[in-house]
């Protein structure tokens, strides 16, 4: 039985994004694991139906967006993952919320995702996104940090 069946990574537009989603192919491949890579979008506000109707045409095309980012990843990196192996999944809504109810519908084994560190005022107080999928999560968690910058030179 394989350690790693099914992989989820929240991605958004950010080269941390970009380097999640590479460990995650890498473990992927090494396991035979399936990956599932997940945009969380705000939360938008239908006020009617030409609204809602635009809304779920822009969702279609993201979902479209990010599993289509997601194989052009692969390919360019020269991954043996086969594109099969890879899904999309778009929701809408708080991303913690969304990455944990993701992580849970879809029967991951690992969650991996990256970490800015420490941001802002509400990160401080709060913590970050990555925190709180650390602290309420039920699955591992890779959390993949930005490359710290070089020792000062003395």
């Amino acid at each position: 039985m394989s350690l790693f069946r099914r992989i989820l990574v929240p991605i958004d537009d950010t080269p941390l994004s970009a380097k999640a989603l590479h460990y995650a192919f890498g473990i992927a491949e090494r396991f035979g694991a399936k990956v599932t890579v997940l945009y969380v979008r705000t939360e938008n506000r239908v006020a009617n139906v030409a609204d809602a109707r635009r809304d779920e045409q822009e969702f279609e095309y993201e979902l479209q967006t990010v599993r289509q980012t997601a194989l052009q990843t692969l390919a360019a990196e020269k991954h043996t993952l086969p594109p099969d192996f890879v899904t999309a999944d778009v929701r809408t809504g708080d991303p913690t919320a969304c990455i944990l109810e993701a992580s849970v519908e879809h029967g991951a084994d690992l969650l991996i995702m990256g970490t800015h560190g420490i941001d802002s005022l509400k990160d401080r107080l709060f913590g970050s996104t990555s925190e709180r999928v650390l602290r309420d999560g039920t699955c591992p968690i890779l959390v993949v940090r930005e490359d710290p910058a070089p020792p000062p030179i003395a």
